[in-house]
């Protein structure tokens, strides 16, 4: 005996609507769950900010590079426009600007900077030495000889592991110290200036602490608004009030 199609319809319908509703559901599910992970394991830029876009060097900023001495002065949160700068996003270079005259010159300078007695930090950015572009220098510890490396146009791409604090400084904010958490792993990318292309590596420890610190410059973030507690150090606060008052070659903490 058959059975009438216009009564097995109901039927047919009811089944396939509850099968394709598993399915958007299960689609629904996976793509949380992939959201989840992307933002647990994923971090481009500090705090997801917009990333500034790139543009010629400015006349400013070419004479700046250009006519600054070899040991550039570090903008400290004292003074308030050298302040708006410290809190200005930085944007990137023109990719083709990375490897040019001017960029190599701002390199050498940021590292004679970074390396001079009165500083003597293991990390510097842009915005520090008043070119608010997305470049740093960091002491790589990780390596043999412990050499001071450029990145120009760096970002976080990842940031993984255990959060764990640790004692920093700021060569912008003398003689302040105190607590950060920071990630224990990154991955960080870059434009190499010989090649111009992107380079990527994986850093831990206090190597993924400096480039974390130096990356929230570029964003216009300061340890100051990570830090748990906020501490002076007393040494560094006599050694840097000697530098400031007699321009004395000292040497203060290591900071960033």
């Amino acid at each position: 005996m058959g059975i009438c199609p216009l009564f097995t319809f109901p039927y047919i319908y009811n089944r396939y609507m509850h099968k394709i509703s598993k399915i958007l559901v299960s689609v629904l599910l996976c793509s949380i769950f992939l959201g989840a992970v992307t933002d647990l394991f994923s971090f481009s830029g500090q705090d997801k900010r917009v990333r500034h876009a790139g543009g010629a060097l400015s006349e400013r900023e070419i004479s700046l590079i250009r006519n600054s001495s070899p040991v550039m002065w570090v903008y400290q949160v004292s003074d308030p426009y050298q302040e708006s700068v410290l809190r200005r996003p930085a944007s990137e270079f023109d990719i083709a600007e990375v490897g040019s005259e001017n960029v190599a010159i701002l390199s050498s300078k940021m590292l004679s900077t970074v390396n001079a007695p009165q500083y003597g930090g293991v990390g510097i950015a842009g915005p520090q030495v008043g070119i608010s572009r997305r470049i740093i220098a960091v002491c790589r510890l990780d390596k043999p000889g412990e050499p001071f490396e450029v990145y120009p146009n760096v970002k976080l791409d990842s940031l993984w592991g255990p959060v764990e604090k640790g004692r920093e400084g700021c060569l912008s904010i003398p003689p302040y110290i105190g607590n950060v958490p920071r990630y224990k792993h990154a991955i960080v990318s870059y434009i190499d200036a010989k090649t111009l292309k992107v380079k990527r590596d994986t850093v831990s420890d206090y190597v993924a602490r400096i480039f974390q610190h130096e990356c929230d410059h570029l964003e216009g973030i300061l340890f100051t608004d990570r830090v748990d507690t906020l501490n002076v150090d007393k040494s560094w606060e006599a050694e840097w009030k000697a530098f400031t008052d007699t321009a004395k070659v000292i040497t203060g903490p290591v900071t960033f």
